[in-house]
């Protein structure tokens, strides 16, 4: 099948550990379905590794999912996002 999953787009106002937590919980009964899907996992501040809420992608870099094949989102939007976003 394939089906990219994406357990939590842009979430706001959330920590990064409740999302880590969150997706932990998803990915397993994901895999028990399509072993082998990626699965995309958003980041705090609104899918912006942090930046959006004054926090740094290390909150990510230094807690990661317990998954494989995931990919952590990025949403970079030319208009609004500045230096400090290409930065993080």
């Amino acid at each position: 099948i394939n089906v990219i999953y994406d357990v939590a787009n842009e979430p706001n106002g959330v920590e990064w550990v409740r999302i880590k937590s969150y997706a932990e919980q998803v990915i397993p009964v994901i895999r028990q379905y399509n072993p082998n899907a990626v699965v995309l996992v958003g980041t705090h501040g609104w899918g912006s590794m942090g930046t959006s809420d004054g926090k740094t992608a290390n909150d990510i870099y230094l807690n990661q999912v317990n998954a494989t094949n995931i990919m952590y989102t990025f949403h970079f939007y030319a208009a609004s996002h500045g230096q400090a976003y290409r930065d993080n």
